[in-house]
């Protein structure tokens, strides 16, 4: 799944979260409401949680949207959005149509909204509507976050089918020259303080976290795998040989040569009464037998259950 926050404004919640005008007084589900006229709250939302610290539901930011004055007769005004969320979290801006400026802005890890005009391909609506551009692949591809989100959505015409992907559940990837025709304008935001950028896992920017080793206390557990037995934590101190284990270690090694070097079997029962996480990330458990590796930071593997 993304790894991008996702706002989507066709849910049942959003049904009874009131967004009215004076032209869309609020009917649930029908009139004046997030599900019907909310795309540049939810692409707002995306834009700002996905850039900073700054955290929100889709209830809480519509209350603020319409505190601040943004909802206009058929929808969200976008410049009073940005205006106030440059003065309260940071969140810097610039207004353009340049498809070229859009794709440097995402190169470096920044986000965009996107306002099509319901013209050209009609990509993502035969109407106006706010979409979050939220980064870009190693392609090129723009990877797009579209609030009014519906099953069959990007196979309902030829155009969606000939020139958008939908991956990671609702991430849509289109080719900038081809959303190009669709655009009406481009609102590139940089943030200037609380900054957390999230990525999709398909974005240039993206990094996979190191993974974190469990915490293990002493106790008695099973191994899941065929454990070598050392004479100290780490590798470098050396394997113990077979000769050198408990009786009990004995009765489960792999081999009955004394001189063999010992390891355990899989399901065998080990007592640790000692743990520790060397510097090169491993964790590390003491046996009556000899120390053993019980967490391999390299592919986040546990060795014991």
């Amino acid at each position: 799944m993304s790894a991008l926050y996702y706002c989507r404004q066709t849910t049942t919640a959003c049904k009874g979260i009131p967004y009215p005008s004076k032209t869309h007084p609020y009917r649930y589900g029908t009139s004046g409401c997030v599900y019907t006229s909310g795309c540049g709250v939810c692409a707002s939302l995306m834009a700002l949680r996905n850039s900073t610290t700054r955290v929100f539901n889709t209830r809480q930011w519509t209350h603020r949207c319409l505190g601040m004055g943004a909802r206009a007769a058929e929808g969200t005004d976008m410049a009073v959005v940005a205006r106030y969320m440059k003065e309260k979290y940071g969140l810097d801006y610039a207004i353009t149509t340049d498809m070229d400026r859009l794709v440097a802005h995402l190169k470096q890890g920044y986000k965009a909204i996107i306002n099509v005009s319901g013209g050209g391909k009609m990509l993502f609506s035969n109407s106006g509507h706010y979409v979050l551009a939220a980064g870009i692949d190693k392609n090129g591809n723009l990877i797009i976050l579209d609030p009014y989100w519906y099953d069959g959505k990007f196979t309902l015409t030829a155009a969606r089918r000939k020139y958008t992907r939908v991956k990671n559940g609702r991430e849509v990837y289109v080719r900038p020259a081809d959303l190009k025709g669709d655009v009406l304008s481009l609102w590139l935001f940089t943030p200037k303080r609380d900054v957390r950028l999230a990525y999709s896992t398909q974005d240039i920017h993206y990094r996979k976290s190191a993974p974190t080793a469990p915490t293990v206390k002493p106790g008695t557990y099973h191994l899941t795998a065929v454990r070598g037995i050392y004479k100290g934590a780490g590798a470098a101190s050396g394997r113990k040989t077979v000769g050198k284990l408990t009786e009990n270690g004995k009765a489960h090694a792999t081999a009955s040569n004394p001189k063999a070097n010992a390891y355990l079997k899989k399901g065998t029962a080990v007592t640790l009464t000692d743990i520790r996480l060397l510097s090169t990330g491993n964790l590390w458990g003491h046996c009556p037998s000899g120390w053993l590796c019980i967490w391999e930071k390299q592919g986040n593997k546990t060795f014991i259950k």
